[in-house]
């Protein structure tokens, strides 16, 4: 169900996907459309125990096809705000109890390439815009997408003007949270903001291999401890 990086070369040429999954299937996904002059990406990672990740992740790509593609949603807000709608009501329909403690976070943008404007929400994960050498930090909103004590607040929809050579960046919390290094302790996110302004200026089919190398030497001998996801869209 995840296109590969030839067809989202297709929809978007300067971007890469870095994608390791911890197991075989993951609970993070991504999520790649165009529409005229709107390219829409997603990055997610499913949480919960009662319904496995990779079965949250099958369901989050499905509605967001419906959604998007076949009711014609545009406004990214409405999109996450139906999105957490559907959720809810298929872990409405389980019976295990578990279930309904799943969800996902997912930061959702709309790339308006004629305007170079950024339409975006964000669902507990943030956007980092690489201008530069510097990071601009776009924050989510602090609510799953999915059941939680504040389901009834709708999402809310942001803007922000792009320059030319500006790089979008998103992610999942693998990456900042894996074990490692000399003394065994998480990656975190201020390191790997360090990372990506050093590879900013890099080829972008270059990235996931540099990526990948950085993660494999900090994890060592230690186990994976969760699915990695970082997207990266040059403007």
């Amino acid at each position: 169900m995840l296109l590969s990086q030839n067809e989202i070369r297709n929809i978007a040429p300067e971007s890469f996907v870095y994608f390791r999954p911890k197991d075989i299937i993951s609970g993070d996904f991504y999520w790649f459309a165009k529409k005229d002059d709107l390219i829409f990406v997603a990055t997610a990672d499913c949480t919960g125990h009662g319904v496995p990740g990779s079965l949250m992740s099958m369901l989050g790509i499905s509605y967001l096809e419906k959604i998007i593609m076949e009711k014609g949603m545009v406004n990214t807000a409405d999109i996450l705000n139906e999105l957490k709608k559907q959720i809810i009501f298929a872990m409405n329909k389980s019976e295990d109890k578990d279930s309904m403690k799943d969800g996902m976070d997912m930061s959702l943008y709309c790339l308006d390439t004629k305007n170079n404007k950024l339409n975006y929400s964000a669902a507990n994960n943030g956007i980092y815009i690489m201008r530069g050498g510097e990071i601009i930090k776009l924050d989510p909103e602090k609510q799953p997408v999915g059941p939680n004590p504040r389901e009834h607040l709708p999402f809310n929809q942001f803007q922000f003007s792009l320059m030319p050579n500006d790089f979008i960046i998103t992610y999942s919390d693998g990456f900042a949270d894996q074990f490692g290094g000399v003394n065994g302790k998480k990656f975190k996110y201020k390191q790997l903001q360090q990372l990506l302004i050093q590879l900013q200026g890099k080829p972008t089919k270059n990235i996931p291999g540099l990526l990948n190398g950085v993660f494999e030497k900090w994890k060592g001998k230690l186990d994976q401890v969760d699915d990695v996801l970082i997207i990266g869209l040059k403007v």
